[in-house]
């Protein structure tokens, strides 16, 4: 798989295990557009990706777009749908505690339905809940109050696509520009460590690093692959 930006030549490969990736894009308004596009998810993008057989891929099913790690993005719908899938799989696989859950919830039902029958009006609910419901229904999300820094939210976020076994590549704007290098030189071994691939998007441009395979656009629109 490769990314590109429309209109420039060099493509980055995104297919070394031990390597991670990085946009440095000087001109500002260029930046400022792709940083737009791909976080309101919009529909034509600058910004393309393309897989091993040159077809252009739908971007958003391959990445996931972080531009505020500090927030509450580590519960992104993408990772907790991830998430609610593996806790749903091990319930439905546990016979025991699916027979408790259906008990209960029946319970819960018929309390509910004997309620509303004593108004005068004729109501239905639904018969099957699935696991996802309950999780829904109780908010189920991460605690992020212990991760203190961006740092330590960032390197959450690996370890819960770790976890979960998640293909999405992982993307960032405009961390170098808040971090230190020894601090994304810590990112990009953690996301190394767990086989998750980083994507960094800069609005300037930076002596590359031991970790980084990238792609400088400067200010006059060259683009090369360092």
């Amino acid at each position: 798989m490769k990314i590109k930006i429309k209109g420039f030549e060099n493509e980055l490969e995104l297919n070394a295990d031990d390597k991670c990736y990085s946009i440095q894009i000087e001109n500002k308004k260029l930046y400022q557009s792709i940083l737009s596009e791909c976080i309101n998810e919009d529909d034509e993008k600058q910004l393309i990706l393309i897989d091993n057989k040159e077809n252009c891929c739908e971007i958003e099913k391959h990445i996931l777009f972080i531009s505020d790690p500090y927030n509450e993005e580590v519960n992104n719908k993408k990772i907790l749908t991830k998430i609610y899938e593996m806790i749903s799989k091990s319930i439905n696989e546990n016979i025991e505690l699916t027979t408790k859950i259906d008990t209960n919830l029946y319970k819960i039902r018929e309390i509910i339905i004997n309620e509303a029958n004593e108004l005068p009006i004729e109501f239905e609910a639904l018969d099957d809940i699935i696991t996802t419901d309950i999780l829904n229904l109780f908010k189920l999300k991460i605690d992020t109050k212990s991760y203190i820094t961006i740092v330590d939210r960032i390197n959450l976020m690996i370890e819960i696509m770790s976890i979960t076994k998640s293909d999405l590549i992982l993307c960032f704007f405009n961390l170098k520009s808040i971090l230190e290098k020894e601090q994304i030189l810590e990112i990009e071994k953690y996301a190394l460590y767990h086989d998750i691939k980083l994507l960094l998007i800069e609005p300037n441009l930076y002596d590359n690093i031991e970790n980084e395979i990238t792609l400088q656009i400067n200010k006059n629109f060259e683009d090369e692959i360092i």
